[in-house]
């Protein structure tokens, strides 16, 4: 920790190039920064595909209990004006429908953010919108664009291709596991009051699909 050569961070490369690839899905990395290096890491870091979470987790937070707004994990697309949240667990398939959404329609269906769009209700128009953000994903698919939502679609392996609308209260659970979790009662309740705006504003389903993909065909 004494000599890490020249710039100091050849620590850092070591962790970034061996170790980001053994994290589990949704875990992390967390290290001590010189003052001055916080930047050059993040992006040794970003390289391999992590992100500054710190900031962004801030961010959530404060656009939870101040804005009416959440961090919804998802891949957020965009089609004739109009936005759509694709989610699951990491590794369902959230990238592969929404870049295999984009081939099919020649580029008609746009990526706002792959990963961690911001949602957020804007009371004077009594809609939600969903924002593209610097925290796009490994794959960093995004655009800084505001986009009226419309539908949220659960993403779920099955035997075959069907989707079906849903009542959103039916699968709470499931959708608060996307977004980044309060710790104080102000922020639960915040939480709480965006969600239930959310669930009674915006049309939900679950999409059901095999390896074959057959519907986007």
């Amino acid at each position: 920790a004494l000599d890490g050569d020249a710039d100091g961070l050849t620590f850092y490369r070591t962790i970034a190039e061996h170790w980001c690839e053994k994290l589990a899905p949704d875990g992390f990395v967390a290290v001590e920064v010189g003052i001055g290096q916080a930047e050059d890491v993040a992006a040794l870091f970003a390289a391999k595909g992590l992100e500054n979470t710190a900031i962004f987790r801030y961010i959530s937070n404060m656009l939870m209990k101040n804005y009416n707004g959440l961090l919804f994990h998802s891949s957020a697309i965009s089609y004739n004006g109009n936005a759509y949240l694709f989610t699951a667990k990491s590794g369902t398939g959230k990238s592969t429908h929404t870049r295999l959404l984009s081939e099919y329609t020649n580029g008609l269906v746009k990526h706002i953010n792959d990963d961690k769009p911001f949602v957020r209700y804007i009371e004077s128009d009594g809609k939600f919108y969903v924002y593209g953000n610097p925290w796009q994903g490994k794959h960093g698919l995004g655009e800084n664009v505001k986009v009226p939502l419309k539908a949220v679609c659960l993403l779920n392996r099955g035997e075959v291709n069907k989707i079906e609308k849903i009542n959103a209260l039916d699968c709470i659970y499931e959708i608060m596991k996307q977004t980044v979790k309060p710790t104080d009662e102000d922020g639960v309740n915040a939480l709480m009051d965006t969600l239930s705006l959310l669930v009674s504003s915006v049309d939900f389903y679950k999409l059901y699909f095999n390896k074959k993909l057959a519907y986007m065909i």
